[in-house]
């Protein structure tokens, strides 16, 4: 049964004076004056019911088609001429997920696009309850989300990371999704980590071949040895004291919480690269699962993607559910998704994407009230684009079972437990771990994982080599201001702290644009980090286009002028331009020097841009 328009005032008028007359004409011959008054009385009632039937809403909790978006053609003839898109509000009618949309599909495959606040968290996990007899893997990065209070046993990643180095050609496609856009100009990066990685078997054998391999090629060309220092830079944001090897089991949320996002790419692209493998064998264990990816849109990878071919080939076997803040980041998969739900926007870029589909479309998807959504792949949608509202939900919340390997389960970890070997030239090891910059604190845990002992212990007897290697000019150490964002939604605001880098090398600066990365990310925004060498922003976000500059404090006198002259040039673009800064000092440098929009990376956290 289709859903029908709702009637019009006019039309309650007309079918409440029809029912009125109708009562008179049968009453009044036998009742006379009581006639007059049964059909006054019934046209009230009836005007009352209609109307009440026009206001209601629906009470049980489900989904519903409540509204319908369509092209009306005036005819010359018409008081009005040429066409008008209207939306009719509709009687609400429930729908099941699986008769009327799903089996009418032919498949499986979801999309859902939807900003913060639009409603796509609720659908997601009604979608998820509702395919009961799908064997489920979910990925949550965002901590705030509740897929891991679902009943389904949780993975948490950063205490138990996957041994990514038993498939080195998985490896170095990993690593090209997460640093894509970074250090582009270094084409040789992916050969040279698929080849540490089969020569390694944990981070630490990565790390000790990679430092090797660059004294090897320090002398050589400038392409080879800044792919190498690019990847010693990309290191850290991978890197994991401890991998295991592991099977992932049949139903499991994958938490990333408390992962930098270049992680959440490197170990989900991974993941998903081992899980299309799975899915291609024979009598695969895979097939009857259904995969859930949040935030698809960081797991582009433009050389070898992998979200096409698994969606391709996991709509035959089982159900891709794919989420995602903007249409227009959906683009080259949704063509493997016969359900496209999305909710409001009004996105230059996504709007460009839709209007491709009708104009219908267009006019709809901007006047979406918060909740509703329409199906970008509705069949028929020249006849009218139904709007839909998720009515009443809710999830039964239950308390989190965390899953663990077994072979993982009890046991406590400090590194390889090299104690007794304090035979170290600690200097030298300090240049080794500050391949990214570190406080005192963060450099005390890295000797803890790789020599024993508590980092408490490793504090205390770095803190005067620490000095003495600054004095002398070997490192540099810098007061930062800067934000971590933790498990549970915990956002740590580091004040004043001194962070130690090596001399000569971007990994200061670098440090400073993957922190100002991660506070855009968490603001809901993309951020692209360009390559180095390249006359370009240090983070470009398209939508709205902003640019940011970071700078250290380094540059001074006609190298602040070049600053000025790039920010110039992105300004006629039309961009913002933001210049972000480690600490107050640098920062009145710049003020006084005439620039604007100059923020900590604090003061970017609660900044609205």
């Amino acid at each position: 049964m289709k859903p029908h328009i709702k009637s019009s005032i006019p039309q309650i008028l007309a079918i409440s004076t029809l029912f009125s007359f109708a009562i008179f004409f049968f009453t009044y011959p036998f009742l006379h004056n009581f006639g007059i008054l049964i059909a006054i009385l019934s046209f009230v009632m009836t005007l009352i019911i209609l109307n009440k039937k026009q206001e209601e809403t629906p009470k049980k909790s489900g989904l519903y088609v409540i509204a319908v978006v369509k092209e009306i053609q005036y005819a010359k003839s018409d008081e009005k001429s040429g066409r008008e898109i209207k939306r009719f509000e509709l009687y609400p009618r429930k729908l099941e997920l699986e008769e009327d949309f799903l089996s009418l599909k032919g498949q499986n495959n979801m999309t859902i696009s939807g900003v913060a606040g639009s409603g796509k968290s609720v659908l997601t996990m009604f979608i998820i309850d509702q395919l009961k007899q799908f064997k489920k893997i979910i990925f949550q990065f965002d901590p705030q989300d509740h897929y891991k209070e679902m009943g389904i046993p949780t993975l948490f990643l950063k205490e138990y990371a996957p041994n990514v180095f038993k498939d080195p050609n998985s490896f170095a496609e990993a690593w090209e999704t997460a640093f894509q856009g970074d250090a582009t100009t270094y084409r040789a990066i992916p050969d040279i980590v698929k080849n540490i990685a089969s020569k390694s078997q944990s981070w630490q054998d990565f790390k000790k071949i990679l430092f090797e391999e660059m004294q090897q090629h320090a002398k050589d060309d400038i392409i080879t040895t800044g792919a190498y220092n690019a990847i010693a830079r990309q290191l850290s944001r991978v890197y994991m004291d401890k991998v295991a090897d592991y099977s992932l089991p049949d139903n499991l949320v994958i938490s990333f919480e408390d992962m930098d996002i270049r992680a959440f790419r490197f170990y989900g692209d991974w993941i998903l690269r081992t899980l299309y493998k799975e899915l291609l064998q024979k009598d695969s264990p895979r097939a009857g699962t259904m995969l859930f990816i949040d935030e698809a849109s960081q797991f582009r990878n433009e050389e070898k993607p992998v979200l096409p071919s698994i969606m391709a080939l996991i709509r035959k076997r089982g159900a891709m559910l794919m989420g995602t803040q903007f249409v227009s980041d959906l683009k080259g998969i949704r063509g493997n998704a016969k359900t496209q739900f999305a909710f409001y926007t009004n996105e230059g870029e996504d709007l460009d994407e839709v209007k491709t589909l009708s104009e219908s479309y267009h006019w709809a998807i901007q006047r979406l009230n918060p909740y509703e959504f329409v199906d970008l792949a509705q069949r028929n949608s020249h006849d009218g684009i139904f709007i839909y509202k998720l009515v009443n939900p809710k999830p039964e919340f239950k308390p989190i079972q965390e899953w663990k390997p077994e072979e993982q389960e009890e046991k406590e970890y400090y590194g390889e437990g090299k104690r007794s070997n304090f035979n170290i030239d600690i200097p030298q090891e300090i240049i080794r771990f500050l391949d990214s910059p570190a406080n005192q604190q963060d450099l005390a845990k890295r000797f803890a994982n790789e020599y024993g002992d508590k980092p408490e212990f490793w504090k205390l007897k770095l803190k005067g080599y620490l000095k003495t290697m600054q004095m002398n000019g070997e490192i540099f150490a810098d007061l930062t201001d800067y934000v971590k964002f933790g498990a549970d939604g915990k956002v740590y605001e580091i004040r004043n702290s001194i962070v130690y880098h090596r001399k000569g090398d971007y990994s200061y600066h670098d440090f400073l644009v993957n922190a100002v990365a991660d506070i855009l990310f968490h603001k809901g925004l993309l951020p692209k980090i360009q390559a180095h060498g390249l006359p370009l922003a240090d983070i470009l976000v398209e939508k709205g286009k902003m640019s940011f500059e970071i700078e250290t404090g380094s540059k001074q006198g006609y190298k602040i002028e070049e600053t000025r002259q790039r920010i110039d040039g992105f300004e006629k673009e039309g961009y913002r331009v933001y210049i972000i800064v480690p600490n107050q000092e640098v920062k009145k440098k710049y003020v006084e020097a005439g620039f604007s929009n100059v923020f900590t990376a604090l003061e970017l956290k609660e900044a609205e841009i």
